[in-house]
This record gives C-alpha cells, sequence and structure tokens, in this order.
C-alpha cells in the first residue's frame, strides 16, 4: 500500500470564557496531531468570539474646561469625555485659583466626591461616577468666580469593580508645597494587586506647563497633559494597573518649570475586578505519529497554568463539542474510553500517568484543580487515547477548554 503525506496545518482559537486547547489529528495509517494552547480570562458566559490580553485600564479622551472668571451664578459646563459607555468609571477634576478660593455648591446628579484640598489662593477637587446613560455635558456651580481648570476623563470597565466609595481603596491627598519641579503625590497603601492607579495634578503658573508622569511605581502612562495661560493652570493625569500591591513609594509628577506652592496632586487605587483571570504556558505541543489504540501523551507537567486573578477560582476541563470533526467524524466519549472512530483524552495534574488523571468530557466537566489560590500557578498534561480503528486519513480536531470560576 502506498504511503500518503501530509503536511501539518497550524490552526488557532481564541476563548473569552476560558483557557482553550485546539487538538490537530492527521491521520494515514497513524496520525500527526498538533496541540495550540491560548489563554484568556473570563467566566463560562463570556462568548467564544473574544480575546483578553493582559488588563488594560484604557482612557477615553479626555475633555476640559477653563476659564479666568465666573459670572453669577458661577456656573461652568464641560462637555462628557469622549467614547465615553455604560460602566466606564468618570473622573472630574477641578483646579481652582483666587485669594479665598471658592467652594463647589453643585455638582451634576450621580457624582461623588473622592477628595478635595486647599491652601492659600489654591484648591483642588477629585470626583467620580460609573457611567449610565449619560448625556453630552455636566455643569458645575461654585460659590464665587475664580480661575477655573477642569479635566473630564474616563476608564474602560473590565479591570475595576468600583460600586461605591469604599471601593476607591487607596486615596493620596497629601500637601507638598517644597519649591521645585516635583508635583508629589505621597505613598499610599495599595491592598491588592492588579489595582487600577490613577493620578491628578495641577499648578498655578503664569504660563502653559507640561508635565512627565512619574518615574514609581514603574508603569504610568500619561493620559491628560494641558494648560493655558487664560486661567493661568496647567493640569495632568495618568494611570496604570500596578501589579504589585502595599506601599507605592512617592509618585513624583514633574513640571516643567519650578512651582512653589501652588501645586497639587491625588492618587487613588480602585478595587480590582473580580473576573476570574488564567494564563497559559507554553502555547503548542506535538503529540507525533500516532497508531490505533495507541496512547501518545506529553508531559505530565507539559501546560503551566497560572491563575493571575486576585482571588481563589476553581477550574475545570473539558471538551466543547462531542465530536472531533474532519472527514469522518469521530465521537468523543465521555466515559475515557476508546472505540472505533471514538476518542477520548484524559489530563493529569503532575505526578505519574495512571494517578490523578481526569478525564475530559463534554458534559458535566470534571475539575482540573478546585480553590487554586490567587495568583499562583499548577501544571497539567494531556494523554489521546486513540479510536481502536479509524478509516480515513482526513484531520481531526478538537477544542478542549479550561474554565475558570471565582471559588
Amino acid at each position: 500500500m502506498g504511503i500518503k503525506i501530509l503536511k501539518k496545518k497550524w490552526f488557532k482559537i481564541t476563548s473569552s470564557a476560558c483557557l482553550a486547547l485546539l487538538i490537530v489529528v492527521s491521520v494515514a495509517f497513524g496520525l500527526s496531531t498538533r496541540v495550540l494552547v491560548e489563554a484568556d480570562k473570563g467566566i463560562v458566559s463570556i462568548t467564544l468570539d473574544r480575546v483578553y490580553a493582559n488588563p488594560a485600564f484604557t482612557a477615553r479622551t479626555e475633555t476640559y474646561a477653563r476659564g479666568a472668571s465666573l459670572t453669577t451664578p458661577f456656573d461652568f459646563t464641560i462637555n462628557k469625555a469622549g467614547g465615553v459607555v455604560d460602566g466606564d468609571i468618570m473622573f472630574m477634576f477641578l483646579a481652582i485659583y483666587i485669594a479665598t478660593p471658592p467652594t463647589v455648591d453643585s455638582i451634576p446628579g450621580g457624582w461623588q466626591l473622592i477628595a478635595t484640598n486647599t491652601t492659600t489662593n489654591s484648591r483642588w477637587y477629585l470626583y467620580y461616577k460609573i457611567a449610565s446613560g449619560e448625556g453630552t455635558s455636566y455643569v458645575w456651580s461654585l460659590t464665587a468666580s475664580c480661575r477655573y481648570y477642569a479635566l473630564d476623563i474616563a476608564y474602560s470597565s473590565g479591570d475595576f469593580d468600583v460600586a461605591s466609595l469604599a471601593d476607591i481603596t487607596a486615596i493620596s491627598n497629601t500637601l507638598y508645597g517644597t519649591a521645585g519641579t516635583t508635583v508629589r503625590a505621597a505613598s499610599m497603601s495599595v491592598p491588592a494587586i492588579n489595582s487600577p492607579l490613577v493620578y491628578f495634578g495641577a499648578v498655578y503658573n503664569t504660563s502653559a506647563q507640561t508635565f512627565t508622569p512619574p518615574a514609581a511605581p514603574v508603569g504610568w502612562v500619561e493620559d491628560a497633559d494641558q494648560g493655558n495661560s487664560t486661567p493661568d493652570l496647567s493640569v495632568t493625569n495618568g494611570s496604570m494597573i500596578w501589579s504589585s500591591s502595599g506601599a507605592t513609594g512617592n509618585m513624583d509628577i514633574i513640571c516643567s518649570v519650578t512651582i512653589t506652592t501652588y501645586k497639587h496632586a491625588f492618587a487613588i487605587a480602585l478595587k480590582p475586578s473580580s473576573t476570574p483571570s488564567i494564563t497559559v504556558n507554553p502555547t503548542s505541543y506535538d503529540f507525533g505519529i500516532i497508531a490505533e489504540s495507541s496512547t501518545p501523551s506529553s508531559a505530565t507537567n507539559y501546560f503551566t497554568v497560572t491563575n493571575t486573578s486576585t482571588m481563589q477560582t476553581d477550574q475545570t476541563i473539558s471538551v466543547t463539542t462531542t465530536t472531533w470533526s474532519g472527514g469522518t467524524t469521530w465521537a468523543h466519549n465521555d466515559s475515557g474510553s476508546p472505540g472505533a472512530n471514538a476518542a477520548a483524552m484524559k489530563a493529569n495534574r503532575g505526578g505519574t500517568w495512571g494517578v490523578g488523571d481526569v478525564v475530559i468530557k463534554n458534559a458535566s466537566p470534571n475539575y482540573i484543580y478546585e480553590n487554586c489560590p490567587a495568583t499562583t500557578n499548577y501544571s497539567f498534561g494531556l494523554k489521546l487515547l486513540a479510536p481502536t480503528s479509524f478509516n480515513d486519513g482526513v484531520q481531526k480536531q478538537i477544542i478542549v477548554r479550561i474554565t475558570a470560576t471565582s471559588g
């Protein structure tokens, strides 16, 4: 009988609900298999056509309002940040300057004060709101006229879980009037890893100034930077997702000119998302050529799954269909036993094959890890139980999925 030569094919899958393994099988009197692994974060209900990368606390397009004075009733209007959708977290940062600065006496509905501070001729405010059915602009009212600069910015949802002020888990609001280019947000203690951090800074100077984001903690990205000589104020803000926790150290924004007294910076931490997340490494494996009734396997610790969540998770392993596709389809046997044109699979979480094996099923998935601690990892391997007989050389494929849910 002649020999049939098949080209190996690469397949890629995405999964937003889980970590997915794509098994591709080539058959010629034996079969060549290729496993590609891609992981992302999520829960069972997320659809299969989305990919989540590392946390990405994405800034919307900021808007500004400014003026050298206000007339009675001392109102100003600022437009909603561009691109805002429901669920985003919105911030309004306000810097004012005048001898005996006024206070805010009326705010738009739903906004909540995070922090305020004042020194002689300057006052600063920071508010937030979770976007829900927003209009196009907001009217803020002060008690008297002043120079003012307002910044409205928002960040996309998915990486924070803010339902109340209590979910703003750390606030830096310490005056720092030392002459120099440093606009300092004092160190704050952040309780959880992967917390989104945001800073806001402002200075008073008779010409427009620019800013450089803090060098520490590493990872700050500047999202807004604008000044104008009309109110003689300049404002800035930036963000990051901090992979650590505890004391941040002083967060020093650098201004383009030396400032004395009339400068301030807020920094805050948000409660991180409660959505489970996992990653896997490496991303591929080749079983090689297999024969009928063979049981090729990877190493028992070949794939490493990391629970990147800030919470404990339970993780199951399953296949997404009841058949292996391609040519004469194979059934997938949840029993863990192969048959004619019917395959099965097992996984092993460390140790030795035959000890701690998990049958990979379509219905009622088995746990591969229960009570997996936050920010820890474990390893597993795959074993294919080839059909006792198969009758074509068409490539086969099936998807194996690891799903993480909060434990």
